[in-house]
């Protein structure tokens, strides 16, 4: 049965880690239905996602979005021609580019840039497709998946400064959802470190999100 006016919730990189998590978490929450973004849509993974328990009257809709491509998200949230609101969106894709430590003075220029548009280009071109249907929710949320590599004022308490393009990524990240706050009164966004964790996000090249 499909319930009326249901929550509509958006998750960048639903399959593995932390947005398989939300994915699977969102969809036992009655009348919800849970867009899931993926790199690949044909993956072997998907069928894995697609198979995650749901609860009666919530569905789940995986669509293509590589967080590197910037036109990704606008083609992706155009074809969901059956959406007419988005209520949250969790922006949870993103990579660490690099394996081990990575010192200012060495790191390259184009691992940066690399890492910088997976983690703070890509969920801004995300934010730009998805704000129309935002605006349309009666209670709009914006959530960024951080780290705390990204915080300038704990910089060194933390010991970014061996993580590099990831910390500058992240802060970028951050400054993007604080934005997003100040210049929609009517959105709550905010940015989460979500701690240590073990998952397959690889630290030996930038990922587009899964």
């Amino acid at each position: 049965m499909t319930l009326s006016n249901p929550t509509v919730v958006l998750i960048t990189g639903a399959s593995r880690g932390i947005g398989r998590t939300l994915v699977e978490t969102f969809l036992l929450r009655p009348n919800h239905i849970v867009i899931g973004t993926v790199r690949n849509t044909a993956a072997d993974y998907v069928k894995d996602v697609e198979s995650l328990p749901k609860v009666d009257g919530s569905r789940l809709q995986l669509i293509k979005i590589e967080s590197s491509n910037s036109t990704d998200p606008a083609t992706a949230i155009n074809d969901l021609v059956d959406i007419d609101h988005i209520d949250v969106v969790i922006a949870n894709a993103g990579g660490a580019g690099e394996k081990g430590i990575i010192l200012l003075d060495v790191v390259s220029p184009e691992v940066v840039t690399e890492v910088f548009t997976v983690n703070a280009l890509g969920p801004l071109a995300l934010y730009q497709a998805v704000k129309p249907l935002l605006e349309k929710s009666s209670s709009p949320k914006w959530v960024s998946v951080t780290s705390a590599a990204g915080s300038i004022g704990r910089l060194e308490l933390h010991k970014a400064y061996i993580a590099p393009a990831y910390g500058i990524a992240k802060a970028g990240l951050n400054w993007i959802t604080t934005a997003i706050h100040s210049a929609n009164k009517e959105f709550i966004a905010f940015a989460v470190h979500p701690g240590e964790r073990q998952q397959e996000c690889p630290r030996d090249g930038p990922s587009s999100g899964s």
